[in-house]
């Protein structure tokens, strides 16, 4: 049987964790499949892993030089040729029925672009950290409401997401200039041009551990990241020609707030300059909030910068919206 689905797998130095990645994938009740592992010149183990799972649907590319993060995954996604393709870092985990699921809710959908299914997040023990997901009903969206729902109600990380090939013709490569976060703005754009679907059951488990992205990552490493994904989902096509002569949707002066998690202070950002009132930034290490209580970091994957930037996005396409009429 040919393949109709590939599993996109980047790796790097996680052999172990690649193993058990590959086999959740080659565990799917949806068998016509096809995993594609790239290896970044990371582990010399990671080829080991792959022959000995002994198993004709997994292929293995090996890098010469390391290439980066983000390279690995738009060289994965430049080299999809079946109809539907997903996204696997090597240290997450795809639940049985993840293409089954997502594969039906797609027939039922032909002009989606995407099946969403709730991703679980875990820690390195197995213990339930958060819901990916969970603010969004499950249902068929269409632009620019469902564009809205995934600012406003939170993006799922495209672990849980089945993809439709066809839906690189609006959206044909990931925007380097979001790294570390193209994987959320890959999902804005698509959902700016395209209906997309949302499944209630989960499709995937996220594993946060120490040397994972998602922890390691700093808010200062990141906010630049989403005042770009900001103009990618506000600007350009995604908003109609009226809206964008009459509310101009460059990058904001101040993007409102961010607000610490303890005292709830309030810091007004600057995207000129990158700063914080109130804040420190040292050289390395994470920005910290020094009144009153002077005393949670602010990280990048943590919630201040998801709502500020939820809210920055959502004031842009509401303000636009209302322009338009």
């Amino acid at each position: 049987m040919d393949p109709l689905i590939t599993t996109i797998l980047p790796t790097y130095q996680r052999p172990a964790m690649l193993r058990r990645a590959i086999r959740s994938a080659l565990a799917q009740s949806w068998t016509a499949l096809q995993v594609r592992v790239y290896d970044n010149a990371g582990d010399p183990e990671n080829a080991a892993v792959v022959v000995s799972l002994d198993d004709p649907r997994v292929e293995y590319f090996r890098h010469p030089r390391n290439l980066g993060a983000f390279a690995n995954f738009q060289f994965g996604l430049g080299r999809v040729s079946t109809p539907f393709f997903s996204f696997l870092a090597d240290d997450d985990i795809l639940l049985p029925d993840f293409y089954a699921t997502a594969m039906a809710a797609l027939e039922k959908e032909p002009t989606a672009a995407f099946a969403a299914m709730r991703v679980v997040r875990v820690d390195g023990s197995g213990r339930m950290l958060a819901v990916d997901g969970a603010g969004l009903p499950a249902g068929n969206y269409r632009p620019p409401e469902g564009l809205l729902a995934l600012v406003e109600g939170g993006h799922v990380n495209w672990v849980g997401i089945l993809f439709r090939r066809s839906a690189l013709e609006h959206v044909s490569e990931l925007d380097v200039r979001t790294a570390p976060s193209f994987d959320l703005d890959f999902e804005l754009r698509l959902a700016a041009q395209s209906p997309f679907v949302v499944c209630d059951q989960p499709g995937a488990l996220m594993v946060q551990h120490e040397g994972s992205s998602s922890v390691e990552a700093r808010f200062s490493d990141t906010w630049p990241a989403f005042l770009q994904i900001i103009d990618n989902a506000t600007g350009g096509d995604t908003v109609p020609p009226a809206a964008r002569q009459r509310a101009p949707m460059a990058k904001p002066t101040t993007l409102r707030t961010i607000r610490c998690y303890h005292c709830r202070h309030g810091f007004d950002v600057s995207p000129q300059t990158m700063t914080i009132p109130g804040c420190v930034s040292p050289s390395s290490g994470p920005i910290t909030c020094t009144m009153p209580c002077r005393r949670l970091p602010i990280w990048c994957s943590g919630m201040p910068s998801r709502r500020q930037f939820s809210a920055s996005t959502s004031i842009c396409l509401r303000d636009s919206s209302s322009a338009a009429r």
